[in-house]
Formats: structure tokens, sequence, C-alpha cells
């Protein structure tokens, strides 16, 4: 749940740079993904997410895959596909994914996302209608080494 709430936090603004949305700074890139790092004020304890191709409202976690829809139009519903898979159903947004504009993958959907090469996430917003966004999985077990590694994690 605090993870959850962190990626609404940095999903809820979208805005030109990373900076300015408060994801840390630029910490490494592999591939087409910028990780970031930032430290709590409270517990000194690092923590990292990272972005994909420039796409701030596309945000990975150790444990979660964000997308914002924020100043995309909003959220009404979601599917997503696997490699050549079928498409999922429809997903419909939880309370709190339609309060901050954004959808989380986690859990077995999230676990999928480890072991696969290309996601495709298509979007039913409230105002523009369909949005697809096609993501290369490729580097995404690289990606999780740092995010899990000590860097990311503190001791």
């Amino acid at each position: 749940m605090r993870v959850q709430f962190a990626l609404a936090l940095a999903c809820v603004a979208v805005a030109t740079s990373a900076s300015a949305q408060g994801l840390g700074q630029r910490f490494r890139e592999v591939g087409d993904w910028d990780i970031f790092r930032s430290t709590d004020a409270m517990t000194d304890e690092p923590s990292c997410l990272a972005t994909y191709d420039d796409k701030p409202y596309l945000q990975l976690t150790d444990n979660s895959f964000a997308v914002s829809y924020r100043g995309r139009g909003g959220i009404q519903g979601y599917l997503y596909r696997f490699d050549d898979e079928p498409a999922s159903s429809m997903q419909l947004p939880s309370d709190i994914e339609e309060r901050v504009s954004a959808i989380f993958l986690e859990g077995q959907t999230f676990q999928r996302i480890l072991s696969s090469r290309r996601l495709r996430i298509q979007g039913l917003t409230l105002v523009s209608g369909s949005v697809v966004e096609d993501i290369d999985l490729t580097n995404v077990p690289e990606v999780m080494s740092v995010l899990t590694s000590s860097d990311c994690q503190g001791t």
C-alpha cells in the first residue's frame, strides 16, 4: 500500500521534466529506462523508480507498474496484452486509480511484466478516447536488478 501511495503521488503531476515531478535524481539509464533515486526525508532510506522512454507517466518500481492518465483525459477502463497473447478482458479502475487517474499493475500481472518481452496497454479515457502504450520489456530484468539493489533499497 505504501508503494502504491508513493506511485500515486508520483503519477499525479505530469510535467515536462522528471525533476519537476519529484521523481528524484536520474541515477542510471538501462536501455529505454531512466532510473531515478530519492531519499526519504524522515528515514533517510533510498528508493528508486524507473520511467520508460522519456514518458514520466510510465513508472516501474520493484513491485508495481503504473500508467498515469492525469492530464490525458482520466481513466475509465483499460486492456493489457503481453507479447503476442490475446488481450485481457476490460479492466475497470479501482476507486483510488480513478481518483488519481492512474492504473497500477501489481501481483500476478506484475509478475508477467518480469517474464515478458512486450506490454501493450490501451487506456480508455474520459476525454481523449483510446490511448495506447507499447512498452519494450526486454531490459526489465536489468532494471529490476537495480531497483532491488542496496542502492535503491538501503541496507
